[in-house]
């Protein structure tokens, strides 16, 4: 990884994902509008936004237990809900 000087960081990630956009529930018609939502092409555009996903959740936890922790994120969120 290497920061691009516009306060970002950039990188490559490597994952061997068995992922397929022919046959199965990929003909389900809402599974095809996803896919045209999403802009995926082929297997290979879904595997990468599938492991963009995950990396964000990833991130996103990280960021949670470094902060307040899931048990006090949880905690604000339900004080914050209205009934």
């Amino acid at each position: 990884f290497v920061a691009d000087g516009a306060a970002r960081v950039r990188g490559k990630l490597s994952l061997t994902l068995p992922i397929g956009t022919v046959g199965g529930a990929t003909a389900h018609p809402t599974a095809a509008f996803c896919r045209k939502v999403m802009g995926v092409a082929d297997a290979a555009d879904l595997a990468g936004l599938m492991a963009a996903a995950g990396l964000a959740q990833n991130f996103a936890a990280l960021l949670a237990l470094a902060n307040e922790g899931i048990p006090g994120s949880h905690a604000r969120l339900a004080r914050q809900r209205k009934p």
